[in-house]
């Protein structure tokens, strides 16, 4: 894209206000081409995070978790779906809520607890490995984890454990050392 760029800011946000499938997708357009956007897009996330569509639900958490602080009206609505039946979504609303900057103790241990759960063997490898992602991504925040990780980094799949490793280096660095992780 050439210096107009930005020009194209407009015309994306007026296309996802209408009604579209997967509309995250020109959110992060929008946010690649403009992050001052991120206000305004915040909205649009929101009507996204009821949507019946679980893709659109944790697109749009994830969009949310890109903005950062500047999301914080999704707060509660993010809430609500740490609660989701669908566990990618749960964890997207739960790193969501983390990058957001909530406040609340009971928010921040509910949403941890989310992404703890995601470590469980209950789930596929590929969600396991997301959680253990997300988990490093909250860094010391997440040290409550850190037991729950370090049993992961043992899993078989060999994705998995790299990703409970990296994840304990990052919220941990001295339990990570001491259990022989590199």
């Amino acid at each position: 894209m050439g210096p107009d760029k930005k020009e194209a800011g407009p015309a994306l946000l007026e296309a996802l206000r209408r009604e579209n499938e997967n509309s995250f997708i020109l959110a992060w357009a929008l946010l690649a081409i403009d992050p001052q956007q991120g206000p305004a897009i915040v909205p649009e996330m929101i009507k996204y995070l009821r949507d019946k569509n679980a893709v659109n639900r944790h697109g749009a958490a994830d969009v949310l978790a890109k903005i950062g602080p500047g999301a914080e009206a999704a707060i509660p609505v993010l809430t609500l779906g740490l609660y989701e039946r669908k566990p990618l979504v749960r964890q997207h609303c739960a790193y969501a809520l983390f990058k957001i900057g909530i406040r609340s103790e009971e928010r921040k241990r509910l949403a941890l607890q989310v992404l703890m759960d995601g470590l469980r063997v209950k789930h596929e490898a590929s969600y396991r490995r997301v959680s253990a992602r997300y988990l490093g991504e909250i860094g010391p925040q997440a040290k409550e984890a850190v037991s729950s990780l370090l049993e992961v980094s043992q899993a078989e799949d060999e994705e998995l454990r790299k990703s409970a490793k990296e994840a304990l280096k990052k919220i941990d660095p001295d339990a990570a050392a001491k259990a022989g992780v590199e």
